[in-house]
């Protein structure tokens, strides 16, 4: 007759899951490199209203391989904006994220993100 796990084997899972999880990784930084001109107040020559939207995907509860920085000039200039001003960052998750996040137990965390502004293209 076989016996279970001890109590004290179960509860160090426990707990070691438990303070993985609440000590996750899964915050997104979101900074510039100066690539182009950042300002957080409305700006008179920007007239275009911008929407970049993108995810960031964390494994582990942000553990492995965190790539949690969001390099805001580089997302606006890849769009062919040379300024950006009225800046608005949204960080959120959809149902289907959040889903995602609560079956896998936290081993995937998927987390979108929208930057808005007003922008400024080459000529204006």
């Amino acid at each position: 007759m076989g016996k279970g796990f001890p109590n004290g084997v179960i509860a160090f899972f426990v707990i070691a899951l438990l303070s993985l999880g609440l000590n996750s990784c899964t915050h997104i930084t979101y900074q510039s490199d100066g690539l182009i001109p950042i300002w957080l107040t409305t700006q008179p020559d920007h007239r275009h209203d911008v929407v970049v939207e993108g995810v960031k995907e964390f494994y582990l509860w942000g553990r492995i391989n965190p790539d949690n920085y969001v390099y805001i000039d580089e997302e606006f200039y890849n769009e062919g904006y040379l300024s950006i001003g009225s800046l608005e960052v949204q960080q959120y998750q959809t149902f289907g994220q959040f889903m995602s996040a609560f079956f896998s137990l936290g081993f995937y965390i998927p987390t979108s993100y929208r930057l808005i502004g007003k922008g400024a293209r080459e000529g204006e």
